[in-house]
This record gives C-alpha cells, sequence and structure tokens, in this order.
C-alpha cells in the first residue's frame, strides 16, 4: 500500500518536473530522478510478485486457500523486498531534497537579454542615430606594460638598467667593478650585481 502511494507521487514528479520542499527548490532534471526513484519500489514489488508467487500455487495451477497464501514464505520474502525497496527509495530522495542548497526564495533562471529600444533617441532624429552607430569610435586600446627584465641581462640590458652606455659596462667589468659572466664573445651579469653596484654608488 505504501509503495503505491510513493508510486503516485514519483509519477507526479515525474509529469511535473520541479516542486518546493520548505526553503530548498528543486530543479526539473533532479525533480524528475526523484519522482523515478519513488516509483521504484511498487515496480520492484511486482517484478518480485511475478517471480515468487507462482511457486506457491498448488500443482493444479489453482491458486491456495487466502490464509495459506498470505502466510506463505514467499508472500513474506515479497513484503520485505517491497518494503526494503520503499525505504531505500525514501532515503534516497531524502538525500537528494538535503543535498540542494537553500534558494532563499529565488529560482534560478538565466538571465534574458534586454530588448534593443527601437524608435526616436531623446534629443535626436532616428535615421541620426542609424547613421552614427557605423563610425562610432572603438574603444580605447590598453597601454602596453613593459616587459620585466631577466635576471640574467646582456651588457646592452644592463646599460639600459644602468641608464649607461654599454662601453661603460665592459669597463666596469674590465676593472672589476662589477661581476659578469663571459658567453661567447660578450659577458652576462646579474641584475643582482647590478643592483649592488647601484647600491654602492
Amino acid at each position: 500500500m505504501c509503495s503505491g502511494v510513493t508510486f503516485l507521487i514519483g509519477l507526479f514528479l515525474l509529469f511535473k518536473g520541479d516542486f518546493r520542499v520548505s526553503n530548498r527548490w528543486i530543479p526539473p532534471q533532479q525533480g524528475r530522478t526523484i519522482g523515478l526513484i519513488l516509483m521504484a519500489p511498487f515496480v520492484i514489488g511486482i517484478c518480485a510478485g511475478a517471480l515468487l508467487l507462482p511457486s506457491a500455487m498448488d500443482a493444479s495451477g489453482q491458486t491456495a486457500d487466502m490464509d495459506a497464501l498470505m502466510s506463505s514464505p514467499q508472500v513474506t520474502q515479497i513484503v520485505l523486498i517491497e518494503f526494503g525497496a520503499l525505504i531505500i527509495a525514501i532515503g534516497l530522495s531524502i538525500y537528494a531534497i538535503l543535498n540542494t542548497p537553500p534558494s532563499d526564495g529565488v529560482r534560478m533562471t538565466p538571465p534574458s537579454a534586454p530588448p534593443r529600444p527601437i524608435g526616436r533617441q531623446p534629443g535626436g532624429h532616428p535615421l541620426e542615430t542609424e547613421r552614427s552607430a557605423p563610425f562610432a569610435a572603438p574603444p580605447p586600446r590598453p597601454a602596453p606594460t613593459a616587459s620585466p627584465l631577466p635576471d640574467i641581462m646582456t651588457v646592452e640590458q644592463a646599460a639600459a638598467y644602468l641608464g649607461v652606455t654599454p662601453e661603460e659596462i665592459l669597463s666596469l667589468i674590465e676593472t672589476s667593478q662589477l661581476g659578469a659572466v663571459r658567453a661567447g664573445g660578450s659577458y652576462l651579469i646579474a641584475r643582482s650585481a647590478l643592483d649592488d653596484y647601484r647600491g654602492r654608488g
């Protein structure tokens, strides 16, 4: 009997979709899933009865006495299977509802695009608006940002970093005033060495 009630509730949710429980709004897809879960115990009970009841029949194919049939272990098994499926279905439905966050009375609907105004703009002719729209000034481009200097610089980059000429950088390296590493025909200078030299100056 209880599984029949949950079957009717699940059938209603299957067609309706969304519903509200307290301050939780259940969306249509989740509502239909809960409806299918509530319909499952009744269907499981029918399938269990179709499988187990034939073994409670007489050998002649006629049903046994009603009292003996109701007290048979097959009927007890059907009731237990249906009751267990009912408990699981109700538990899953309650878990799905409680797992939905509160909606504060507002349904989550996608925002609609605002309608485009048609007609005369205030203070101007509609033809002037149509003509001036294609020639509107483009939005200003963001100013390019300077790329950060690397931690290891060439002679030219070190000169630009200190604001001197590359010849002065080479002179500082040759007089051991600025630490550098020879790489091929030039030098590589660490930015920390340039900062130390700037701090000493």
